[in-house]
C-alpha cells in the first residue's frame, strides 16, 4: 500500500515538473500557460500538505525537523544558484572581486526571497502558517475555515498590492496554504470509492478542464485567466479555482493510472533538484533544436506548440546524470536528510 501511494504521489509531483519546466520555454503564450498553471504550483502544495502528518501536538518539534531543515537548504540554494551558471563562472574567472558581489546579493536575495527558488520561501511560510492553525484547529472543518479565510486575505491583497514576488511570497503563501490544507485533510478524508474508474474520471475531468479554459481564453483577455502563483497573480476568481480545483482532482485521479512508469516519478521523487537547476537541461535542448533548424530549415522545428514539450520533456532526461550524481554523493541537495538530534527533542 505504502509503495503504490508513492507511485502516485511521485506520478503527480512529475508531471507538475515537466509543466513547470514547459512554462519556461520559448514563445510560450498566455492560453498554453494558463493550462498549465491550474495544475503545476498548486499540486506541489496539494502533495506537501498530503504528506503532513503534524496532528498539532509538538510544535518545537515541527519547526525544527521541518522548516528548520527547509530554511537550511533554502540558504544553501541561495548562495549556490548564482555560481551554476557557466556564463556568470566565466565571468567571475575574469574578475574574481564579483563573487563579493554575487554572495552580498544573495543574502539580499534571501532574505527578501526575491530569487529562483522562491517556491521554498514560500513552502516554509505556509508552513508555518499551517503549524499555528492547526494547534488551534480542533477538526477538520475548522482547519478549512480557517484556512479559507486566511487565503481570502492572500486574494484581497493579490489585488491592492503591486504585483511581483514580495518578501519571502508571503502574499502567494496566504493562498497557497489553503491547497497545503486541503492536501492535508485530503489525507484524512479520501476513500478509494473517489479514484474508481479513474481513467474515466481523469478524461472527463482532463477534457472538461482543457474546453474551460480554451473557452474562457477566447472570452476574457487570455492573462485574465491565466495564474502567475509567483506573483501571487490569480486571475478571475470565480473561475480559476474551481478549474485549480478540477485541475487537482484530474491529477489525483491520472497519477494512479500508470503505476510501471519510470522517468515520470523520478521527475517527481527529484522537483526540488529539477526547480532549482531543471531550467539549465531545457536551455540546453533549446539551443540544440535552434541549431538544427538553422541548419536543416525544417518548419516544424520553429512550431513551439509542438517543439516546447519535447524541450522540456528532452530538458528534464539529460539531466537525469547530474540529478543521479547529486543523490548519491550530494543528497543534502534534495533535501535528503535527517536533522541533529538536540537534548530538548530527546525523550531520554
Amino acid at each position: 500500500m505504502k509503495a503504490e501511494r508513492l507511485q502516485w504521489i511521485d506520478n503527480m509531483r512529475g508531471l507538475a515538473v515537466v509543466l513547470v519546466l514547459l512554462s519556461h520555454t520559448p514563445q510560450i503564450d498566455y492560453l498554453q500557460l494558463a493550462l498549465l498553471s491550474m495544475y503545476m504550483l498548486p499540486a506541489f502544495f496539494l502533495i506537501s500538505g498530503y504528506l503532513t502528518k503534524y496532528d498539532g501536538s509538538d510544535m518545537f518539534d515541527y519547526f525544527y525537523n521541518r522548516i528548520l531543515k527547509l530554511l537550511i537548504v533554502d540558504s544553501v540554494y541561495a548562495f549556490l544558484l548564482p555560481f551554476l551558471s557557466v556564463s556568470e563562472c566565466i565571468k567571475v574567472v575574469h574578475n574574481p572581486l564579483l563573487i563579493i558581489e554575487k554572495i552580498i546579493n544573495a543574502g539580499h536575495d534571501l532574505f527578501l526571497g526575491n530569487k529562483p527558488m522562491w517556491f521554498l520561501s514560500c513552502l516554509i511560510v505556509v508552513n508555518i502558517i499551517f503549524v499555528f492553525i492547526r494547534k488551534i484547529s480542533k477538526s477538520n472543518l475548522v482547519l478549512l475555515i480557517i484556512s479559507i479565510i486566511i487565503a481570502s486575505v492572500g486574494f484581497y491583497i493579490s489585488f491592492v498590492v503591486e504585483k511581483g514576488i514580495h518578501p519571502w511570497s508571503a502574499d502567494t503563501a496566504l493562498v497557497c496554504q489553503l491547497f497545503f490544507t486541503l492536501g492535508y485533510i485530503l489525507r484524512d478524508i479520501e476513500r478509494p470509492v473517489w479514484y474508481k474508474n479513474a481513467l474515466v474520471k481523469a478524461f472527463i475531468t482532463g477534457i472538461i478542464y482543457v474546453a474551460a479554459i480554451v473557452i474562457s481564453g477566447y472570452i476574457f483577455n487570455p492573462a485574465m485567466v491565466y495564474i502567475n502563483v509567483a506573483g501571487n497573480n490569480w486571475g478571475i476568481l470565480w473561475l480559476t479555482i474551481p478549474l485549480i480545483l478540477l485541475a487537482m482532482y484530474s491529477g489525483l485521479c491520472s497519477s494512479r493510472l500508470f503505476t510501471r512508469l519510470k522517468l515520470i516519478p523520478f521527475f517527481g521523487r527529484n522537483s526540488l533538484l529539477y526547480f532549482a537547476i531543471g531550467n539549465h537541461g531545457t536551455s540546453v535542448m533549446n539551443k540544440l533544436f535552434g541549431i538544427i533548424y538553422n541548419k536543416t530549415g525544417f518548419a516544424i522545428l520553429s512550431n513551439r506548440t509542438i517543439i516546447n514539450p519535447i524541450i522540456a520533456l528532452l530538458g528534464a532526461v539529460i539531466m537525469i546524470p547530474i540529478i543521479w550524481l547529486v543523490n548519491k554523493y550530494m543528497p543534502f541537495f534534495n533535501a535528503r536528510f535527517k536533522m541533529p538530534k538536540i537534548r530538548i527533542l530527546s525523550k531520554g
